[in-house]
């Protein structure tokens, strides 16, 4: 291509000579001026048109030159495509192997998961019937505890009350003369100097025990003129007896007893027997009955 380039640029050189062979300008030729300025019109044609072709034949060296470019470049592509063909086919083969090897490694840690998730179930489910089970043990242990702490607070209750014992206490005695007593008919002793517990009663001569417990009573009859015999009575037997014996003069019988009562029972004093035809005399502040709560319960 450079060689027809230059061959063409020679023959339009040697045409431009044979236009000017003379060895003068074209102004000094023995020619018609116009002539002549027809053979510089001519010449500068020639010239623009060599000048063309030069251009032409430098345009097509460069696009040869670019086409040479291009080819290399599109077998450098070529190669490239082939390079990327078989990166494709390595990446498609290592995608499948990653595939299976996911596959299984989600397969797998599935079946971890499942098996953790029994072994919670389990656990928990262990768990639960351990603490039901110690549920129902502590609910056994709280009943017995509640069963004991009654108990213990029966008992605690019971030691206040022994701690705490009522006091029950009275003495009494006659105010007035008594010359008519009947057999079997409490004597009233119409004073009294203490009632603790309020349970002996001035009108009727009667005590009645206000609480369970063991007793001490007493009692003195002072006489006149008559032998006789009085008791102490719980409700209607007799517990103790005493005798006032001289059958003229004043003379005086005492006793006491110890004895259990439950809450009401009545303790009293009462005529039981005489020696004579007389009354029952009973002088006054002489004749006293009294008593008090030794132990409770």
């Amino acid at each position: 291509m450079v060689y027809m380039m230059w061959k063409t640029f020679g023959i339009c050189c040697l045409f431009v000579l044979s236009m000017g062979d003379t060895g003068s300008p074209p102004c000094q030729n023995d020619k018609d001026p116009l002539q002549a300025l027809q053979d510089l019109n001519v010449m500068s044609t020639v010239i623009q048109g060599c000048q063309q072709i030069l251009n032409g034949h430098q345009n097509e060296s460069k696009l040869g030159v670019l086409a040479q470019n291009i080819k290399e470049i599109e077998q450098k592509l070529e190669v490239k495509d082939q390079e990327m063909e078989q990166i494709k086919e390595e990446f498609q083969q290592l995608k499948k192997e990653c595939d299976g090897d996911l596959k299984s490694r989600i397969s797998n840690l599935d079946e971890k998961v499942s098996n953790i998730e029994n072994n919670v179930n389990s656990t928990l489910q262990a768990i639960r019937t351990e603490q039901m089970d110690n549920i129902t043990e502590q609910d056994l242990k709280i009943s017995l505890f509640e069963t004991d702490m009654r108990n213990v607070m029966e008992r605690i209750t019971k030691m206040e009350d022994d701690m705490t014992i009522p006091v029950v206490s009275f003495s009494a005695y006659k105010t007035k003369i008594m010359n008519d007593g009947q057999i079997g008919v409490p004597v009233v002793f119409e004073g009294v100097r203490d009632n603790y517990g309020n349970a002996y009663n001035t009108s009727t001569g009667i005590f009645t025990a206000p609480v369970n417990g063991t007793y001490y009573f007493y009692v003195t009859i002072l006489s006149l003129n008559t032998p006789a015999e009085y008791g102490i009575y719980k409700e209607s037997t007799v517990i103790l007896h005493i005798l006032a014996d001289r059958s003229s003069g004043y003379d005086e019988a005492s006793g006491s007893v110890v004895v259990h009562l439950d809450k009401g029972n009545n303790v009293s004093v009462k005529p039981f027997f005489r020696r004579s035809h007389g009354k029952f005399y009973a002088h006054h502040y002489w004749s006293n009955f009294g008593g008090f709560l030794v132990h409770w319960r």
